[in-house]
């Protein structure tokens, strides 16, 4: 995925797809709370996880400065009208960006599952296995991003 992109630049952007892919549950909810719960498209819905996944759980890029790359992403790609759309929710998360942290955070004892972004079912079996305090450590290193210990450059791959 990242074989297009100088070494920097590609391991940021598979931070974000990780993230959208570790916290698509609660990416999901944060996006239906901004769009009233109106499906939202596919295209639509990873523009606004990978904005919100910066904002979220990456503090490496400013907020204004992820809102203007994910707009431009989306003028530069098929979703016209949408960039208007993706730009006032965006910037409406923002605006509550305090709230919603706090909200995010107390989803995570009162409902777990979506707090975890992990399925009911697998929440709800582990609750019953090893109980609600075992069960929140399992979900939180769950959503950890592992250590990288070594990794090998391929010249080919990262050639200037």
């Amino acid at each position: 995925m990242t074989r297009n992109f100088r070494p920097p630049t590609g391991v940021f952007c598979q931070e974000i797809v990780y993230g959208i892919v570790r916290w698509q549950a609660t990416l999901d909810w944060l996006i239906a709370r901004k769009t009233d719960g109106r499906e939202q498209k596919a295209p639509c819905k990873t523009c606004c996880g990978s904005a919100s996944t910066r904002f979220s759980w990456l503090d490496r890029i400013p907020d204004h400065a992820a809102v203007n790359e994910t707009v431009e992403l989306a003028n530069a790609t098929a979703l016209a009208p949408r960039p208007v759309f993706i730009n006032a929710v965006l910037r409406g998360y923002l605006r509550e960006a305090d709230a919603t942290k706090k909200l995010l955070g107390e989803l995570k004892t009162t409902q777990p599952a979506l707090g975890w972004s992990h399925p009911e079912w697998l929440v709800v079996r582990w609750q019953k296995r090893w109980g609600a305090e075992r069960t929140a450590q399992l979900l939180e290193w769950n959503n950890t991003p592992p250590k990288t210990f070594a990794r090998r450059q391929h010249p080919e791959i990262w050639r200037n």
